[in-house]
């Protein structure tokens, strides 16, 4: 699906598109919570990010909460492939870069762990 997502133009396939869309987590991604917000809120009014692979330092940091609790490892076993392709990245990277640019203003602003940051951006050029 990733690799039908624009055509030999880079013009967007709107039936593949569509199809993106239906995705709950694709559709609902990181820019449609944060993108109007960042435009619209002070950068002094963000006190922090909380990141998914970070959660638990992240919480301590900015809540003051030492979370004991080990994180429940999801195990989804399937026998298809779930890498993409190269083109395939390449295309989901470039659907999705509302995405980037909402990481990197967080990042920016002291919000996202350069390292964490380095591991978004490594994935997606990789």
């Amino acid at each position: 699906m990733a690799q039908g997502l624009f055509d030999d133009s880079g013009k967007v396939n709107p039936d593949v598109a569509a199809d993106f869309e239906t995705i709950h987590h694709l559709r609902e991604r990181i820019s449609f919570y944060l993108e109007d917000f960042l435009k619209k809120c002070p950068t002094s009014m963000i006190k922090g990010g909380l990141m998914q692979e970070s959660l638990n330092a992240d919480i301590e940091h900015y809540l003051g909460v030492n979370n004991d609790n080990k994180p429940i490892e999801k195990l989804n076993k399937t026998t298809v492939p779930s890498e993409l392709s190269p083109l395939g990245k390449a295309n989901l990277v470039k659907y999705i870069q509302e995405d980037y640019h909402c990481l990197f203003k967080l990042s920016q602003l002291g919000h996202i762990r350069n390292d964490t940051m380095l591991k978004i951006f490594d994935n997606a050029l990789t």
